[in-house]
């Protein structure tokens, strides 16, 4: 109670602390003293910021400015620590997951002293080095928080720490697919039934379908599990005033599950389709929103959902033959197709999981059974067959003997992609 009155109390002079003056005249006299970062204020919760370190920086900086919230009556010293335990609240308030920041690429700068009289000190300055290759497209955080080293004041709870996530620009080279990706593993020993699931991909395209490719390109799929569950491109069967034709993508199992007019994606842009499964409700996710169209939908959903195997999967026409006659070759045609960020969970992802995890994920996250992506650097070839690393570490690589036809080089901050000619 006492901290949560404490942030309210002090908001009103986060602006003037934060322009960093010393003696900023704050004298709330029914509050108990205590030390806070300035920057936390930002958030009603744990509060953090994305700092962007791109390819030609070494490095990248954020200032953090101790504070007190009753005119300092003696020296105080600080310092900035790491503390895991702040990342973990701070991931779940986010819905995401985050790996630590390894020490040796970062600098947590100088003490600081609030001098008597005053109410703030100079910022300190805290360093992150660029990231190593291997560590690019991971969602990676450094949480700090202050420490007393010398003084009376002790900090609080909340408002004392900070959580800086690093997002380190990457590029690799993508697999270009020409038609059909041919994307699919058998990799299981046994099926895999799941009581929840999540699938995910993200991708772009060049097209929605051409004519005479087998009801106009309707069957696209997005992704198969080799039983039940089907994702493919199938609405509307014509365009209309909101929707082009073939643009949304549909779930299929024993019932069907279509987006609410008005959502589709787009072409020739980086896009993200996720479909979840709770045990009760198919939900559909286009760029991290919630695209179902309500329970009409959802009553289509057949019980033994639950059971269902992932005997396999396929991801952008990796599917071959099977229900609704789907066959990557014809249905896919000369589409344009860059594919990454796969991804195969065995538990229901909520909305801001999806919402804040669309470019990259842990793969130590909790549930993760699969995950891939179709670069340069995942990739190994043994004559027509190309594999891609599962980097879980399961072992469920993704496999294709469709031809790749370029490697263009992408950014993991591009929003789109040119064509390679």
């Amino acid at each position: 109670m006492i901290r949560n009155f404490i942030k309210t109390g002090i908001f009103a002079i986060v602006a003037i602390l934060a322009a960093g003056c010393n003696d900023a005249k704050y004298n709330p006299d029914s509050l108990e003293a205590g030390a806070y970062l300035v920057e936390s204020m930002k958030s009603a919760g744990i509060a953090g910021e994305t700092i962007t370190i791109k390819l030609e920086d070494e490095s990248s900086s954020i200032l953090l400015t101790p504070a007190v919230t009753k005119l300092a009556e003696e020296d105080l010293t600080y310092k900035l620590v790491v503390d895991e335990q702040l990342l973990k609240t701070y991931g779940k308030e986010q819905g995401t997951e985050f790996d630590m920041l390894p020490d040796d690429l970062f600098d947590l700068g100088k003490e600081v002293t609030i001098p008597a009289g005053s109410y703030s000190g100079d910022p300190i300055t805290v360093t992150i080095k660029q990231l190593p290759a291997l560590l690019k497209g991971s969602p990676i955080a450094l949480p700090v928080k202050l420490e007393k080293v010398k003084g009376s004041v002790d900090v609080t709870s909340t408002t004392s720490g900070f959580v800086c996530v690093v997002a380190a620009e990457a590029k690799d080279y993508i697999a270009y697919f020409k038609g059909a990706s041919g994307l699919k593993t058998d990799a299981f020993a046994d099926a895999l039934k799941f009581p929840n699931f999540t699938i995910e991909v993200r991708f772009q395209m060049s097209d929605f379908g051409v004519e005479g490719a087998g009801g106009n390109g309707r069957n696209r799929d997005v992704f198969q599990n080799g039983n039940k569950i089907l994702c493919r491109f199938e609405d509307p069967q014509t365009t209309n005033d909101k929707d082009p034709r073939h643009s949304q993508v549909q779930f299929q199992a024993d019932g069907f599950q279509n987006p609410a007019v008005g959502n589709h994606f787009e072409l020739n842009q980086w896009q993200h389709f996720a479909v979840t499964y709770d045990g009760t409700d198919i939900t559909l996710y286009y760029n991290g929103k919630d695209v179902g169209v309500g329970a009409g939908a959802k009553s289509h959903t057949p019980e033994s959902m639950g059971n269902c195997e992932f005997l396999s999967y396929s991801f952008m026409g990796g599917a071959s033959g099977g229900s609704h006659g789907i066959n990557g070759s014809a249905h896919w045609r000369d589409c344009k197709i860059l594919c990454t960020e796969a991804r195969v969970w065995s538990v229901c992802r909520t909305a801001d999981q999806i919402a804040n995890n669309i470019k990259s994920v842990s793969p130590n996250s909790q549930g993760l059974e699969g995950y891939w992506k179709m670069t340069q650097s995942t990739a190994t070839t043994d004559g027509s067959v190309t594999s891609f690393m599962d980097l879980t570490g399961k072992g469920h690589d993704l496999k294709t003997t469709a031809n790749i036809a370029h490697w263009p080089i992408v950014s993991s901050e591009d929003t789109a992609t040119e064509w390679p000619e």
